[in-house]
């Protein structure tokens, strides 16, 4: 594939996964509502269960294989129940959840007594903001809005969120109906009894949203960057050359949403524990290159234990900032600079500029390293420290990088 069409395609991608990864209401949700039928229910563990609430058959056998590899990757995390969960499936004739928001913002603005108290201005207020802000974003790049393909974005659900769609849908999502309902409607206190089982609720987006997502996309792209027939013809091929590609690539991340949502309501685990089990869940599921990895379930369980491991570690053995350094560099500075490789893209630089010691990281900026010890060195900010192993004879072969959220082994590159 030529250098142009690959670029082009790149920033069809980006924009779509950035879209898709927008959630501003992330977070653990108690659903509540009023059901019609009992919903179709996977029983995993003994107290764990998930529901499925979709209109169409085959939306719903989608979302229980979906739902079924996502929740054996979270108790294989945590070995904890994952209690009883929702996964809401969209459809495209329906409003998504955060328009909804935003129709009940612009309702609540306008109306006395309606926005009460400051969980609801952090709930709703956050998500308006980080709507605006991806908006905006996207008119610059694209020069598209967001609410033009908000049907591609997966969201948990908090309460108060729910509460709005569930009220929505008790309308039929009939535009006036839903405004008179909203017009008195407090989503924070508002519950629907039958629904109060669930610990966390999802919002997916239908399982061919990705195919609509870059038809709509697409033409946008090209027109932004003013592209010609020859490249338009390019892009279009690769696009559809590549179409399986990408809509495996956001499987992944719907997945990878959908285990962060578990993990928040079940587990104990912190905001930046997750956030790493999180983001090695979702490697493991995306592609490489045009090749769409195989037994991609097992191998995403592989690694969120590793990465679990690597918490652990962490935690037996918590990074410590050093809090004084020493105002000359040792004597044999020279011998530990030079070329080091860790795991991955763990290529360091550590170099002597002006008297002064600098590491740079792969694809960072450099920084100035200041001496603890004749053999530990930390960065200004003290946020990071590397310790080079001194042999007998003075050289050096290997080293630790450490932070607060980082242990890496490093060796000289021969």
């Amino acid at each position: 594939m030529s250098q142009t069409r690959g670029d082009e395609l790149d920033g069809i991608w980006l924009i779509l996964c950035r879209w898709a990864l927008l959630s501003p209401l992330a977070g653990a949700a108690i659903f509540s509502a009023r059901a019609q039928d009992p919903l179709p229910t996977i029983n995993l563990q003994e107290t764990d269960r998930i529901s499925i609430f979709a209109e169409k058959a085959g939306q719903r056998n989608y979302a229980e294989r979906f739902a079924e590899s996502v929740y054996e990757a979270a108790y294989a995390t945590t070995g904890e129940s994952a209690g009883k969960g929702l996964v809401i499936m969209g459809n495209f004739d329906q409003p998504h959840p955060i328009v909804l928001v935003k129709q009940y913002m612009d309702i609540a603005d306008s109306t006395e007594g309606l926005v009460n108290g400051p969980l609801f201005e952090s709930i709703m207020g956050k998500a308006m903001k980080d709507w605006e802000e991806a908006d905006q974003s996207m008119q610059d790049e694209i020069g598209m809005d967001i609410e033009s393909i908000a049907y591609v974005i997966p969201m948990p659900l908090q309460p108060a969120l729910l509460n709005l769609y569930l009220a929505a849908r008790e309308e039929g999502f009939d535009e006036a109906k839903v405004a008179e309902r909203y017009s008195t409607l407090k989503p924070m206190e508002v519950r629907f009894g039958d629904f109060e089982q669930y610990g966390w609720v999802i919002y997916l987006p239908p399982k061919n949203a990705i195919d609509r997502a870059i038809k709509d996309v697409l033409p946008n792209v090209m027109k932004k960057e003013k592209m010609g027939f020859f490249k338009r013809s390019m892009v279009k091929g690769a696009v559809f050359t590549f179409k399986p590609v990408i809509r495996d690539a956001m499987e992944g991340v719907r997945k990878s949403l959908l285990y962060e949502s578990i993990l928040k309501a079940t587990s104990d685990l912190g905001e930046e524990d997750i956030e790493e089990l999180k983001g090695a869940y979702m490697g493991a599921l995306m592609p490489r290159g045009r090749v769409i990895p195989r037994d991609k379930d097992k191998k995403s369980v592989k690694a969120v234990e590793a990465k679990l491991a690597e918490i652990k570690q962490y935690q037996s053995n918590p990074y410590v900032a050093p809090t004084e350094v020493l105002e000359d560099l040792p004597e044999t500075i020279a011998s530990l600079v030079g070329d080091y490789r860790g795991k991955e893209d763990g290529r360091l630089n550590v170099f002597i500029e002006d008297d002064q010691l600098f590491m740079k990281e792969y694809n960072r900026d450099a920084v100035r390293l200041w001496a603890v010890s004749d053999s530990l060195f930390t960065t200004e900010d003290r946020q990071k420290t590397i310790e080079f192993v001194v042999e007998d004879d003075g050289s050096c072969r290997e080293g630790t990088l450490r932070g607060p959220r980082l242990r890496m082994s490093i060796y000289r590159r021969d």
